[in-house]
């Protein structure tokens, strides 16, 4: 059959997916299908924005079954995804003495808290800085330490003012007590310009809240290129966010996420006017009006 003049298709060599994987805050990437060495920098290279289609104002959808040879990694969400630090700290974790060696970075849930506070105590500049700031939050501390363990194994310990003698280590102190160290070292002596933090104030007394949320409005002012985002259920936490900075995230009839910034809300302006507190109004479910 004579081929018609002007008119060329082109058939899908493969069908295939991409899975991105989160493995301790290292993000990876990988393909279902083996495909040449040239194929894949193609792939790996080109833009993935393309495939992004917005289907409503609050919305992005990955179109799916994209024939795997236009199926793209863009290497800026690659550079997005390697700049951004994720933590959900877990203080059963930080609390245990950990190897020697390890990374470098603070892990995602806190674990190798010690080896990082080794890092920080070698310094004499950090040292001070990371002394300030704790006993700005918390002033019974006086003195942090990192004590090798006869496997050689790493601990922290803390002496407090009530009984300078003796240092307690890590996992005979407080969760609220290794959760703000924790955070403090991702605030402050993590080098990513992204922090993502799940519930920060998680097993922090509802006092220190404040001080928290002051932290990170400092930090991010300090560092103008520091973003730090954080999610929460905690009303103490929206009270002392500023309401600027408040996305609600919820989900609509159909099921679906959405987000909204309750300060372009004319209701909600209206109950502020009113010596209504928006954590009440996250309390009583009425920022999504």
């Amino acid at each position: 059959m004579e081929e018609e003049k002007g008119k060329m298709e082109s058939e899908p060599m493969e069908r295939g997916r991409i899975i991105f994987l989160n493995e301790k805050g290292r993000i990876r990437y990988k393909l279902e299908k083996d495909i040449p060495e040239v194929l894949k920098e193609t792939i790996i290279s080109s833009s993935l924005s393309k495939f992004f289609k917005r289907k409503s104002s609050n919305r992005l959808f990955l179109e799916a079954e994209l024939p795997l040879f236009l199926l793209p990694i863009d290497t800026r969400l690659k550079d997005f995804l390697r700049n951004t630090s994720i933590y959900d700290f877990d203080p059963k974790f930080s609390k245990l003495a950990t190897r020697i060696t390890g990374k470098t970075e603070l892990e995602p849930d806190g674990s190798n808290l010690a080896i990082i506070l080794k890092k920080i105590l070698e310094n004499k500049q950090d040292t001070e800085k990371f002394t300030d700031i704790i006993k700005g939050v918390l002033p019974f501390i006086e003195n942090v330490i990192v004590e090798k363990m006869a496997d050689k194994s790493l601990i922290a310990s803390l002496r407090e003012t009530y009984s300078k003698k003796k240092f307690l280590p890590a996992f005979l102190i407080s969760d609220g007590t290794i959760n703000i160290t924790a955070l403090i070292i991702a605030l402050y002596f993590e080098e990513k310009p992204l922090v993502i933090i799940e519930e920060p104030e998680r097993n922090i007394h509802p006092y220190l809240i404040s001080k928290v949320i002051d932290m990170m409005k400092d930090i991010s002012e300090e560092i103008k290129e520091k973003q730090i985002i954080i999610t929460t259920h905690n009303p103490e936490v929206v009270k002392y966010a500023d309401l600027d900075h408040l996305l609600l995230i919820y989900r609509d009839e159909h099921g679906f996420s959405q987000i909204s910034r309750p300060s372009e809300k004319g209701e909600v302006k209206t109950f502020l006017e009113n010596d209504i507190g928006v954590e009440e109004l996250y309390v009583q479910n009425l920022l999504e009006w």
